[in-house]
């Protein structure tokens, strides 16, 4: 569970690095307060947890939060190459703070609406329009990149979305709270 995450990330940042050399910065509260599919940073792991399953997402046998004794925890909704799409959303924990939560989003036939995604972000952190590191290069296809320091050695929250016509994927992590085991 744990290696997919950080597939996911490493993902997002190898496909990320061509666009621009331009770091796009906000607050750790404003970044902690992004949603995927209803879930934060900013949230418990129990809220987190409680939050998917309301939705309709399942974490295979899974019923309550007191059943999760690991680390990571994955959800999913839908069916894998349906027309309404399948979900599958992820996050990790440390104690009781979430650490990592990552969606893989596939729609076959329903094209993603990036336009409104991006631009749902960009509201939210009040990004402009114009920026390069959040920004959509077609109708069905965007990036949008923020940390919370200009300085990596000091990010300590990092959020990427990015989609792709029938596809997005989307990482919000504290990385200097992964820990490797």
């Amino acid at each position: 569970m744990i290696i997919r995450i950080l597939t996911t990330i490493l993902l997002f940042a190898t496909l990320a690095t061509p666009l621009a050399a331009e770091i796009l910065v906000r607050s750790t509260t404003q970044i902690e307060q992004l949603p995927v599919q209803g879930v934060t940073l900013a949230m418990t792991p129990k809220e987190a947890f409680e939050t998917l399953l309301s939705a309709g997402f399942k974490a295979g046998d899974l019923g309550t939060y007191e059943d999760w004794d690991s680390d990571g925890v994955e959800f999913v909704r839908g069916q894998y190459g349906s027309p309404n799409g399948h979900s599958s959303v992820s996050f990790s924990r440390q104690g009781e703070r979430i650490v990592t939560i990552s969606e893989t989003f596939n729609s076959p036939g329903r094209p993603i609406d990036a336009e409104a995604a991006i631009e749902a972000v960009r509201k939210q952190l009040s990004i402009q329009e114009d920026s390069n590191k959040c920004k959509t290069t077609a109708t069905h296809s965007g990036l949008c990149e923020v940390q919370d320091s200009d300085d990596p050695g000091q990010t300590t929250i990092t959020f990427k979305l990015q989609i792709l016509s029938v596809m997005r994927l989307i990482a919000i992590s504290r990385p200097k709270e992964l820990v490797l085991n």
